[in-house]
């Protein structure tokens, strides 16, 4: 009788193992998940700041929680461009609260064509 306790108590833990290693895996991935959806959503956020943008003028401006940088973008045919009172600038969204260095990654960045 305590030999068949034993076995049974055994297998119950060889059991265990791998279900214990499955919930954890799926908490991770759960885990990853929100942090992604999270990034997604600033973003998302980020975007709508940029595109929202007007008028375009270089210089830096906070919006919200964001600072948003606009400079001109330097292309072969911005000459062209600026003939018809037109140029091309990028736009790049940071972190209001982050580091705002000038190699700080941007969380959004684009390019934009705005009025001279």
């Amino acid at each position: 009788m305590l030999i068949e306790v034993l076995a049974a108590f055994v297998i119950a833990l060889l059991i265990m193992g791998p279900v214990a290693a499955i919930i954890g895996g799926v908490a991770g991935s759960f885990g990853g998940l929100e942090r992604s959806a999270e990034r997604r959503q600033e973003q998302q956020e980020a975007a709508t700041v940029a595109m929202g943008l007007e008028p375009l003028r270089e210089g830096q401006s906070t919006v919200g929680d964001y600072v948003v940088r606009v400079e001109p973008y330097d292309w072969d045919r911005e000459d062209d461009l600026e003939l018809v009172g037109w140029r091309l600038y990028i736009v790049s969204v940071l972190d209001g609260g982050g580091d705002l260095s000038l190699d700080s990654a941007p969380l959004f960045e684009t390019v934009r064509i705005g009025r001279q």
